[in-house]
This record gives structure tokens, C-alpha cells and sequence, in this order.
């Protein structure tokens, strides 16, 4: 079955379960043709899980989910193996030989996608790794064995990449060097990114749109500048106490006739832009002997609006 020529990959209903515990729930999500797609969450929220399902390379209990347009649920074993070959893909740990060297097993990699010796070269190259070194694998860093498995993983020029925390235990200059692989690949070349990490900061660089899971439920999908837009600066104060919050809110409602306020907890309200006369609200406050502990703006980040609808805490994914 054909589906929507505009999304590469798409998930409906898409649920794994093991035993009674549900480690991805009905997970719809929809990438966009040469678009990066941010897909978020704490550690155990099911981004690996989904990752998996798309890759074959675990069964879904529910739910279907559809690349390039083809519902993977009703697709030959012959067109299966077609169109995994337009994807590449980095999950967890990379399944390299450690008695090799960098070289050698993207060789063997090469060989079984009958690509040529030169691709092997090219894509060490964009990594920043040496080609024909004699350094093994069970040598590299963290960083470099993350570099090798991106190499591996582009080396035939996917239309899908699919990348699992790609960028953990590289050093700032690695960090750099694959955000300008993905916006080049993304804007240059069409490739299509999945990407989880937990550096929010850099997926803000990179990603066009998001999709914030949490206890593998789907929270939001969103265009990247959207949810920024609409979820802009804001301007915080923290007291002591919730009565001190109370009679804030009402002076900034009923005095300076801001109509944004919220109060998101015992101890803290937020007003939802930025204010130019914070120093004036302050010395009302006191004089009204409201206990202000601090007044600081919130710039309207990725990481900021993860923090506002996911709960603290990790477990493993």
C-alpha cells in the first residue's frame, strides 16, 4: 500500500510491549522528505525501542508504520530487503570487529553492499578518521568508535539516516564536525535524519521538527520554529511561600494589567514575554511585603520547554 509520497517514514498506533510493561504506546510520528527530525526524551522514554521497530530489527505488538511510502506491515521479504537498503543507521553499541582496523571493517561493510573501495576512503574522510590506518578498533576512543559508526552508517548514501544518540563521547570539535554532516546531508544532498539525543541544545541547531516522548507516549510533534515561537521568553519570580505567589499574581493582573500570568507551583509564577520594568514590579512588591527570593528572564529554548512538560528523573532506556 502506497502511502503519503511527502513523508519518508511514518508510525500509526505504533506500540511494543513486553509482558505487561509498554515500552513504546501508540507512537505516531511523520518525517518530512529531507527534513531533520529531533526525536526526544529521557533515557527509558523509547526512543531506542521505536528506533528498532523501524529497523526490523524488533516485531511491533501493535500498530503499523510505513517507509517511503510502503506499509512495512504487508511488504514482501523480497522488497524488504529494497528498501532497508535506502536506509543507514547507528543504534547503541556499533557492531564492530576489534582485532580490526577502521578500514578494515568498513570493508567488510563495503563488500556486502557492494559498494566500491573508494566509498570506503570518502566517508572515513568526512568523519575525520584515517584512511588505511593501522590503528585497531579495540584502540579508538569513544569518540572515534562514534565516528566510525556514522562513516559506516552514510557510506552508501541513505535516503533515511537513522541515529541513536550519534553524538555522545565526542569533544566539542566532533560535535561541530557531524552537526555540519547532518545539515549538509539534510539541505545538499536530501537525506532524511532521525536523530534522539539528549544534548537539547545541539538538536536546536540541527533539527526542522521535534517529537517529545515520555514513558514511550508521544507528548508533542511540532516544527522546530513553532514550538519556540510559542513558547517564547519569559520572565520568572520565585518566593518563600504559595500566599507570597498569590498576591503577586494578583498585583501584576490587577496593577500592570498583565494578562499572561501563570503561577506553575507553590513557589514560582511566570509571566509569558519578557518585562522592560521588572525593577518597578520588584519595588512593588516589597513595599506590598511580598517575599521575592528571585526575578530572573527565561529565554524560550528547546531545553526549557522539554524541562516544562516532561517529569525529572532517568531509567534506562
Amino acid at each position: 500500500m502506497d502511502l503519503n509520497s511527502e513523508y519518508v517514514l511514518t508510525t500509526d498506533h505504533l506500540t511494543k510491549k513486553y509482558g505487561t510493561q509498554i515500552s513504546v504506546n501508540n507512537l505516531s510520528i511523520h518525517l518530512k522528505k529531507g527534513q531533520i527530525y529531533g526525536l526526544l526524551g529521557k533515557n527509558g522514554a523509547g526512543k531506542s525501542t521505536t528506533m528498532k521497530m523501524i529497523l526490523g530489527l524488533i516485531k511491533p505488538s501493535s500498530g503499523i508504520y510505513s517507509l517511503f511510502g510502503k506499509d512495512m506491515s504487508r511488504i514482501s521479504n523480497s522488497d524488504l530487503k529494497t528498501v532497508l537498503a535506502r536506509v543507514g543507521n547507528t543504534i547503541e553499541s556499533p557492531g564492530f570487529y576489534p582485532n580490526l582496523t577502521g578500514t578494515e571493517n568498513l570493508r567488510i561493510f563495503a563488500r556486502l553492499r557492494k559498494l566500491p573501495e573508494g566509498t570506503i576512503e570518502d566517508s572515513l574522510k568526512k568523519l575525520k578518521l584515517p584512511y588505511k590506518d593501522k590503528k585497531l578498533f579495540s584502540e579508538y576512543s569513544l569518540g572515534m568508535k562514534q565516528r566510525l559508526a556514522i562513516a559506516n552508517a552514510t557510506m552508501n548514501s541513505p535516503e533515511l539516516l537513522i541515529l541513536d544518540e550519534p553524538i555522545n563521547g565526542l569533544d566539542p570539535e566532533g560535535i561541530v564536525d557531524i552537526r555540519k554532516l547532518l545539515i549538509d546531508l539534510s539541505q545538499n544532498h536530501g537525506t532524511t535524519i532521525l536523530i534522539s539525543s539528549h544534548i537539547l541544545s545541539e538538536i536546536q541547531l540541527v533539527a526542522n521538527d521535534i517529537g517529545i516522548i515520555d514513558n514511550g507516549a508521544l507528548l508533542i510533534e511540532s516544527s522546530l520554529k513553532e514550538l519556540i515561537e510559542q513558547n517564547s521568553n519569559s520572565f520568572i519570580f520565585k518566593a518563600s511561600n504559595s500566599a507570597s505567589i498569590a498576591r503577586a499574581a494578583k498585583i501584576l493582573e490587577q496593577q500592570f494589567k498583565l494578562r499572561d500570568v501563570t503561577i506553575v507551583d507553590e513557589q514560582t509564577l511566570s509571566i509569558g514575554h519578557a518585562i522592560t520594568n521588572s525593577a518597578e514590579v520588584i519595588k512593588t512588591f516589597i513595599n506590598n511585603d511580598i517575599d521575592i527570593q528571585m526575578a530572573y528572564l527565561e529565554e524560550g529554548t528547546l531545553e526549557n520547554y522539554f524541562k516544562s512538560i516532561t517529569n525529572e528523573g532517568s531509567h534506562n532506556d
